[in-house]
């Protein structure tokens, strides 16, 4: 599933139009590959972590809008180390 993204993030960054985009949206007018909405909402949590898509508050509780950041990574932040503690001094 992790390359699966790239055509996703592919069609986000050239073909869609709008600064915005629900999950209805990928499933309707996406790429074939992908237009399953369990894939679609695992594919659009990796773009969130990479920080392609900035999830947006809805009106409606299972409704999924994110905002398209155009500059996003494609790779992943390293998580912090977890013997890692900040100085506070």
């Amino acid at each position: 599933m992790a390359n699966l993204f790239e055509p996703l993030l592919d069609w986000l960054v050239n073909d869609w139009p709008k600064p915005t985009i629900a999950a209805r949206d990928i499933y309707t007018y996406g790429p074939n590959s992908i237009r399953d909405r369990n894939t679609v909402l695992s594919l659009a949590r990796i773009l969130v972590e990479r920080r392609w898509l900035v999830p947006i508050e809805t009106h409606q509780h299972n409704m999924r809008k994110w905002k398209i950041a155009r500059g996003g990574t494609t790779t992943l932040p390293h998580p912090p180390r977890p013997d890692f503690t900040p100085n506070n001094t």
